[in-house]
This record gives C-alpha cells, sequence and structure tokens, in this order.
C-alpha cells in the first residue's frame, strides 16, 4: 500500500512538472492569441498546493464550498467519498465513465451527478464526477483536498497558466 502511494505521488509531482515546464515554455499558439483578442477569458485564482500543485475553490450544487486539484494530466474528475456523504450526492445507474480506464485505481468506483460546479466565473451544469473509492489525494498534498477537476472538464476551453499570479485563464 505504501507503494502505491509512493508511485501515485511521484506521478502527480511529475505530471505537474511536466505541465508547469510546458506551460512557461511555450508561448500561446495562434488560436490562444485569437482567442485572447476575441473574448475576454475566465480568470480563476488559485493557491499553489505542495509540490506546486494548483488547488481552487469550487462551488457545488450552488452552496457547497470545496477544494479542488487542477489535474491536466487526468482524463477523470474526482470527488472525494467524504464529500459524497455529506452532500448526500445520489450515485447514477450508469456505467462509471471511469471504468474504461485503464487505471486500476478507478475500479470499483461510482459516478455521482453535480448539478451545478463554479469555478470562479465558469458555472457547468450536469458534471459527472467519479467518487474516489478512498481519499488518495489528500495525503499527497498534506492538506484536505475534496476533488480534482481533470481534462474531461477541462479539456473545452483554451487554458494558460500565470504560475507567477497564480491564476488560471479560461477562453
Amino acid at each position: 500500500m505504501k507503494q502505491s502511494i509512493v508511485s501515485t505521488k511521484r506521478l502527480v509531482q511529475w505530471t505537474v512538472r511536466l505541465w508547469a515546464m510546458i506551460a512557461v515554455c511555450i508561448p500561446l499558439s495562434p488560436v490562444h492569441a485569437a482567442l485572447a483578442d476575441e473574448q475576454k477569458p475566465i480568470v480563476v485564482g488559485y493557491q499553489p498546493g505542495n509540490d506546486n500543485a494548483q488547488l481552487v475553490t469550487v462551488i457545488l450544487n450552488g452552496s457547497t464550498t470545496a477544494t479542488f486539484l487542477l489535474d491536466t494530466g487526468t482524463n477523470t474528475s474526482l470527488i472525494s467519498p467524504e464529500l459524497v456523504s455529506r452532500m448526500k450526492l445520489p450515485y447514477q445507474a450508469r456505467k462509471s465513465p471511469a471504468a474504461t480506464n485503464r487505471n486500476k485505481i478507478f475500479e470499483g468506483s461510482s459516478a455521482v451527478q453535480v448539478d451545478k460546479l463554479q469555478l470562479g466565473g465558469l458555472s457547468l451544469s450536469d458534471v459527472t464526477l467519479v467518487q474516489m473509492k478512498k481519499d488518495i489525494i489528500s495525503p499527497l498534498c498534506r492538506r484536505r483536498i475534496d476533488g480534482l477537476i481533470g481534462t474531461n472538464i477541462l479539456s473545452d476551453y483554451a487554458i494558460l497558466f500565470d504560475f507567477q499570479q497564480h491564476k488560471l485563464s479560461l477562453w
């Protein structure tokens, strides 16, 4: 079990470092530049966590404030079992989207539906999150983390991380 936590921690650390290097080294593409000229981005502040993790405050269903980790290297957004229980979120009858993921960490996980997820000025409806079997993120970050926002949510947007100002811009 300890080896699994260490391996997961290393994977998270390397994913964050890789994306940090990419974001710093690659200038805006012509597509991103055109988007920046055409419309104003949604800017979201984040807190830097351990190992350069980006922690954001989200509001679920209009009233529950939670801390989520941004993870551009994960294709599935997650929610902690404690938060599912606290919010009394119903499980979805259909198969969990994580069931197709090759990572064994999602086996046996259940999907829940959040009616509304707010991330700064971004408001999303009918968001599917996968409940973790147990909280594996908080021990890695050494603080309570209620969930993880992955690319199933972020891939719809052009994203720019400003690591100096601790801001995320979404177009």
